[in-house]
Formats: C-alpha cells, sequence, structure tokens
C-alpha cells in the first residue's frame, strides 16, 4: 500500500510542493511549486523534448480550497523546439499562457452551462469578459467547428 503525497492529492503533475503560505485578510491561499527535475522539458505544442532556455515564474488561479482562493506560483521554462522555435514548456495541468489551471477553467466552463455569466464571475470573483474566454475556449476544446466544404446554399427565412 503506498502512501498519498501532497503531489499526488492535489494532482500538480511534474512539480513538488515547495512552500504553502496563506493570508487570513485576503482569505488567500498560496502554493509555491518547484519542477520535479526527472521529467524532460516538452515543447507545449509538438510534445517533443526541447532544451531549456530561461526559467520564469508563473502565477495561475486554482480551485477554491476550503473556501480560500488557490493561488498556484510554479516555475516553468521557455523552451527551444526543433520544429517550433521558442516555446513555453507544457505543463501537464495548465494550457499555454493561461492564468489558471485547467480544472479550474472546467468547473467555469461547467458552471457556465447551468448560470449567467455574471454569476459565475461573481462566484470565482473573476471578470466577465475572463469567465467568457474561459468558455469560449472550452466550448473550441470541446466541440469541434463544422465542416461547411459540401455547402453550395446557404438560405436566409
Amino acid at each position: 500500500m503506498s502512501v498519498a503525497t501532497p503531489k499526488n492529492i492535489l494532482g500538480y503533475e511534474w512539480y513538488k510542493l515547495k512552500q504553502i503560505s496563506y493570508s487570513k485578510e485576503s482569505i488567500e491561499v498560496n502554493l509555491n511549486l518547484e519542477r520535479d527535475r526527472t521529467h524532460n522539458h516538452l515543447c507545449s505544442v509538438c510534445n517533443q523534448k526541447a532544451s531549456p532556455q530561461r526559467k520564469k515564474d508563473r502565477r495561475v488561479k486554482d480551485l477554491l480550497f476550503h473556501g480560500w482562493k488557490t493561488l498556484v506560483v510554479l516555475e516553468y521554462y521557455e523552451v527551444k523546439c526543433k520544429q517550433c522555435g521558442l516555446r513555453v514548456e507544457h505543463i501537464p495541468f495548465v494550457r499555454p499562457y493561461a492564468r489558471a489551471t485547467k480544472r479550474f477553467e472546467e468547473a467555469v466552463a461547467w458552471l457556465c452551462q447551468h448560470l449567467p455569466l455574471s454569476v459565475v464571475a461573481l462566484y470565482f470573483s473573476l471578470n466577465w469578459k475572463t469567465v467568457t474566454n474561459i468558455d469560449k475556449a472550452y466550448l473550441e476544446y470541446r466541440f469541434e467547428a463544422p465542416s461547411l466544404d459540401n455547402i453550395t446554399v446557404i438560405r436566409v427565412l
């Protein structure tokens, strides 16, 4: 029987929990993560091995943790890919250039199916434009655009 580690519980693949801090005033938890050095650097576009160029920090929102806002601070690299050039590296739980984790975005998109955007924005303390962008990105990911190749006539009534 294996023992669950914070990495397994929290779901931050390829990362180790370095530090936890919190602020009672802002009701916010900050999780500082560092890369697990056992994983290769991968291009976020083609998922091929790439060489690290520059280390950076990134702050992304995650789901509420017992009613507390959760902010994840993680290190990542810009990588040089042979096929794609200079890109950000692949992070399993965050889309490239996104400011929230995938599970946070999925929760926002799920609530958007059931509630008005303004209510979802209020619940997550987000700007309604941010909620709209997350919902739009999720819908584009979930449903592919219909093929218009065989359409010859469009009729408007």
